[in-house]
């Protein structure tokens, strides 16, 4: 069994009624598949069988087939129906083991998905924010432009850089002077 098998069994045998009811079990067995999870010939002998042998089969195959087996059900799952594989990763992490709710965080962390936390606090900023967006860093903006003021406005309203417009007077000057010394001849 994998390091964490008998925790995984216990998720998905806790959830074993809502695994025979999910209606895209055959898209899993599928993406199970493609992800190396469960060979060819299993996932032939276990396509055309019943929801209930099907989940059943997950409930055994998952748990032997390692950490990362849990993980590709999960993304399996996640692609389908989100709340279901949030459930499942929820079930883990309040496991009676610490090991198994530390390895639940470590999916959680690697499949990039918000906690219920993280969820609740982009619900409290204002619309047009974020949590990447916060108040803090605009007002450290804005001290950083009031500082700065003085020569932000001289970068905007001030002369291009020398060599800018030493090209454009060069350029400028050398075309009218070669028009007229050209038409004066």
């Amino acid at each position: 069994m994998a390091v964490h098998g008998q925790a995984v069994s216990d998720v998905l045998f806790a959830h074993l009624k809502e695994f025979q009811l999910f209606a895209n079990i055959g898209e899993i067995l599928l993406g199970l598949r493609k992800k190396n999870v469960i060979e060819d010939d299993e996932y032939l002998e276990v396509i055309d069988e019943s929801k209930k042998k099907q989940a059943r089969f997950l409930i055994e195959k998952i748990p032997r087939g390692g950490d990362n087996a849990f993980k590709a059900l999960l993304e399996s799952i996640f692609e389908k129906d989100k709340p279901f594989a949030e459930k499942l990763l929820k079930s883990l992490e309040q496991h009676e083991s610490t090991s198994a709710s530390s390895f639940a965080r470590k999916l959680r962390k690697d499949l990039k998905w918000a906690t219920a936390e993280d969820e609740e606090s982009e619900e409290e900023l204002p619309p047009n924010e974020t949590s990447s967006t916060s108040k803090a860093p605009k007002k450290r903006l804005k001290k950083d432009a009031a500082s700065e003021g003085a020569s932000n406005s001289r970068a905007k309203d001030g002369p291009p850089p020398r060599k800018r417009r030493a090209k454009r007077d060069d350029t400028s000057v050398s075309k009218p002077n070669d028009s007229r010394s050209s038409g004066k001849r």
